[in-house]
């Protein structure tokens, strides 16, 4: 079975996300500093504890994992999602020219762009696309191979291998754990709803 522990205070952070306002001498020490002040900056914590952040710049973000770029550029790396067993990232870019998920294997540096594959900037949003998360944390791996997330007024599901998505529900709802290929959404009114996964 896969969960999210919910946050409870910034001392408990385990694979949830959370935003850090300033820099310096926060929590997360030298993780701090590296976000200028007064911006946003994403920090994930992950298997093993390793962290994920996303470091805003002016007209660029990095992804950082452990205080080592992993993805840089001007398609403003946001939202990290840690794979279960940590050796990749999923993350929200538009280096494509469209807002798409990406998957980062932290070994090689390889990025696949899994959502949106093939629209261009000037298509709009069409039948075609796949909205990203809302938030890191309105995200779930299931497994290695399924990432689930919260769109805002729908629910989406992609199989990484081979990049399928589709819409689970259309309504928003968080997934909060998933066991044997069924996930737990729960939405806004704290109702739960179980979904099964296409393989």
């Amino acid at each position: 079975m896969h969960t999210r522990p919910l946050l409870s205070g910034l001392a408990v952070l385990t694979t949830t996300a959370c935003t850090l306002e300033g820099a310096g001498d926060g929590p997360f020490g030298p993780y701090d500093a590296m976000a200028p002040a007064g911006a946003h900056m994403e920090v994930v914590v992950g298997p093993g504890g390793r962290l994920a952040q996303v470091v805003p710049g002016p007209d660029r973000s990095a992804l950082k994992v452990d205080g080592v770029t992993v993805v840089d550029g001007p398609g403003r790396p946001r939202r990290p999602m840690w794979s279960p067993e940590g050796r990749r990232l999923a993350f929200v870019s538009g280096a494509s020219g469209v807002v798409a998920v990406w998957i980062v294997d932290l070994a090689t540096g390889i990025r696949v762009q899994i959502t949106n594959v093939g629209l261009k900037s000037g298509d709009g949003i069409g039948p075609d696309f796949v909205p990203p998360p809302t938030r890191a944390s309105s995200a779930l791996w299931t497994d290695s191979d399924h990432l689930v997330w919260n769109a805002g007024d729908s629910v989406w599901s992609c199989t990484v291998r081979d990049r399928r998505c589709h819409r689970l529900l259309r309504v928003g709802a968080t997934p909060t754990s998933s066991e044997a290929g069924v996930v737990t959404l729960v939405n806004s009114s704290g109702f739960e709803r179980r979904v099964r996964l296409q393989p």
